[in-house]
């Protein structure tokens, strides 16, 4: 899994995208994670894994 800086101030932020399944139906998701310090610190994003986005390896 690659991570991704995080574009301004804070040189301690890195995003990753990671692969995730929905629990209820299924569906193959990703899911982006934003870390301070290798510590996640939130989600910034939920998306179907065919829309994967753009700067982030799968």
């Amino acid at each position: 899994m690659a991570s991704r800086k995080v574009a301004g101030r804070d040189s301690e932020l890195e995003e990753e995208a990671c692969y995730a399944d929905c629990d209820r139906c299924g569906t193959s998701l990703y899911v982006i994670l934003r870390f301070r310090e290798n510590v996640p610190e939130r989600v910034v994003a939920i998306g179907r894994e065919i829309d994967w986005p753009e700067g982030y390896s799968k």
